[in-house]
C-alpha cells in the first residue's frame, strides 16, 4: 500500500509541476474533467453498494492538465469501492 500511494503522490506531482506539453489529446483534457468522467464511471457500481459519490473540485486545479492522472483516480475510486464491499 506503501508503495501504491508513493506511486500516486509522484504522479500527482509531476502532473502539478509547469512543463511544455506537447499537444495531445491527452493533453486538453483538464483535470476536473478526468475526476467527474472517473466518479461517472464508478458511480452506478456505487449505487450498487448503496453509496453516493460526492464530487467538489477546487476551481484552481479543474483546469490544469490531467495528464496520467486519470487512471490514478479511477483505480483509486475502484480501490475503495472494492474496499467498502469487503468490510
Amino acid at each position: 500500500v506503501r508503495g501504491a500511494l508513493e506511486r500516486m503522490a509522484e504522479l500527482v506531482a509531476a502532473a502539478a509541476a509547469p512543463r511544455d506539453m506537447p499537444e495531445t489529446i491527452a493533453s486538453r483534457i483538464t483535470l476536473g474533467e478526468a475526476i467527474e468522467h472517473a466518479v461517472d464511471v464508478v458511480r452506478p457500481r456505487a449505487a450498487e453498494l448503496g453509496i453516493v459519490i460526492a464530487c467538489t473540485i477546487d476551481a484552481a486545479v479543474a483546469t490544469r492538465p490531467a495528464g496520467p492522472l486519470y487512471s490514478v483516480v479511477l483505480n483509486g475510486l475502484r480501490n475503495a469501492l472494492e474496499s467498502i464491499e469487503r468490510a
